[in-house]
């Protein structure tokens, strides 16, 4: 699914009026009908406590859509037993053109209206909001170029106070803007947020997305053919579209149909990330692991990986990969259809080197992780010259010394730092966090909506190394197994955090039970859709 900006969707809306002609006054009309429908779901919910619904409206078209709502509210039988009232932040003599129209139709109900244009009315209002079972916050929309000031920002101040009522905010909570800086600005705090035709990409990255709670995309009747135009490269990860990414099991198939991963991990004393990579791979549904780890770890490794091969190999002093491996790696390589690379290989200098002579040198997919990653900074140009497909999968610290920029400056703009080391490297790029941002080096980026904080504890990442290796040796092009990959190992710690109820006490070596689940929660989708 696409995911806009504001002003991308700005045009759409133009673009689906003046081109095909759609009225404007129908689009607001699905769009309020439809925040009208959430709103007597949401009292449903309340059902116990005060059923009094407060629609707050600004003077544009956000407020127009909550106009609709009201009159929807108002003629439902299922909601006949709502009290339902309406505030118009701002002047009425200044609402215009649909806004204004559905208002008049409001009026004419004899719908119970309050008008607040200065700070003294709001004083005089205060008892409507605070007797309100459900807020419904249609102040502003996408036309918001900053942070609110003066009245707005005001009652939206008073809403976030009161504890006693539910938040459903109309396309946007109001208060959020692109960009939007949580120290500066100030932003409604919905439960829900009903948003129009596409997702816009604040609902759906931090900080902002803690502010819009369950968020549902509503079809408003845009044309299709504008909300998959392919000029949108910002995508999000939906369940319907993954499934179908999950390779077929043919009956008459045997361990060679399904991939080969060659794996090349661990050091002394970081054994563990190689076992999580390789148990990772096994567990996508690969036929043969084979994990490479310096030859004084071998006898240990193949005791704790029962069903994985290992190739012990040239080690340093300290226990690390030495150079001295690099031949049997490539001749090695040939025989898989995918290496994997980083996991607790340690910074050693000399396994680093190494690890740039085989990115440079491996005629195969390559995942790159870890300290895998760390060896590349300073010499991050290697993976212009590779014409094989290289995955590199960084958190915003690795990202940061790759880039050589200042971890603050990552963190800040994910998506743009994803996007841009991957069209300047050729690479997929995976920027790990939440939420985990994939790009390609088309400039497609996918924002992957699985996971939560459970997955914040060590050994995570080498699982999903090896879950997307996996994933490649079973023929999926690189952008998909990376996108199946991401997303079902946040389903996994998803579906850990709906059983046990718990978004902590997930270990990486139980996240790797929880992926058989993952795989039949997306094929009972793929068989219902």
């Amino acid at each position: 699914m696409k995911i806009t900006s504001f002003n991308q969707m700005k045009e759409i809306d133009r673009i689906a009026i003046e081109k095909y002609g759609i009225n404007s006054l129908n689009l607001m009309e699905n769009a309020g009908c439809a925040v009208g429908k959430n709103a007597e779901e949401m009292l449903v919910e309340i059902e116990r406590k005060s059923r009094s619904v407060l629609i707050v409206c600004g003077k544009g078209n956000n407020g127009g859509d909550g106009f609709v709502a009201a009159r929807y509210l108002f003629n439902s039988k299922r909601s006949k037993k709502a009290d339902v009232k309406v505030v118009v932040l701002g002047s009425i003599k200044d609402l215009k053109g649909d806004a204004k129209i559905n208002f008049d139709v409001l009026k004419k109900m004899y719908a119970d209206i309050f008008e607040i244009v200065e700070l003294k009315q709001l004083q005089k209002t205060k008892y409507v909001f605070s007797h309100a079972g459900l807020i419904i916050d249609a102040i502003f929309g996408i036309g918001l170029k900053g942070a609110v000031r003066g009245v707005a920002l005001e009652v939206i101040k008073l809403i976030n106070m009161l504890k006693s009522n539910r938040v459903l905010s109309v396309d946007l909570p109001s208060g959020l803007y692109e960009g939007f800086d949580e120290k500066r600005g100030v932003c409604i705090q919905a439960d829900r947020t009903v948003t129009f035709g596409l997702p816009k990409k604040e609902l759906l990255i931090y900080p902002s997305i803690k502010f819009a709670g369950n968020l549902i995309i509503q079809d408003i009747g845009l044309p299709e053919k504008l909300l998959i135009d392919p000029k949108l490269k910002l995508n999000l990860m939906v369940h319907s579209e993954l499934s179908s990414l999950i390779p077929k099991r043919p009956v008459n198939s045997h361990k060679g149909t399904f991939g080969h991963v060659f794996i090349i991990a661990g050091s002394r004393g970081l054994t563990g990330a190689a076992a999580l990579a390789s148990l990772g791979a096994l567990y996508s549904g690969t036929g043969l692991v084979t994990l490479g780890i310096p030859e004084s770890l071998n006898s240990i490794m193949e005791m704790k990986l029962t069903e994985v091969m290992t190739k012990p190999l040239a080690e340093t002093a300290s226990g690390s990969f030495s150079k001295k491996a690099k031949k049997e790696i490539l001749d090695f390589s040939s025989r898989v259809d995918v290496v994997a690379i980083g996991p607790g290989i340690s910074t050693n200098t000399e396994t680093s080197s190494l690890v740039c002579e085989l990115i440079e040198s491996l005629e195969k997919p390559v995942i790159i992780d870890a300290d895998g990653i760390n060896a590349l900074a300073g010499h991050v140009s290697i993976l212009k010259n590779r014409t094989y497909p290289t995955i590199i999968t960084p958190h915003p610290g690795e990202m940061a010394r790759l880039i050589e920029k200042d971890i603050s400056e990552v963190v800040s703009d994910r998506i743009g730092a994803a996007e841009k080391f991957a069209v300047t490297y050729k690479t997929i790029t995976l920027l790990k966090g939440a939420r985990t941002i994939i790009a390609d080096e088309k400039d497609n980026v996918y924002i992957n909506p699985t996971g939560n904080p459970a997955l914040a504890i060590g050994g995570m990442g080498d699982v999903l190394t090896g879950l997307i290796s996996g994933l490649v040796a079973q023929g999926l092009f690189g952008l998909d197994a990376v996108k199946l990959g991401a997303y079902l190992h946040g389903l996994a710690a998803d579906i850990w955090k709906e059983e046990n109820k718990l978004d902590r006490c997930l270990t990486a070596t139980k996240l790797i039970k929880y992926i058989p689940k993952a795989f039949v929660k997306l094929q009972k989708i793929r068989k219902n859709s």
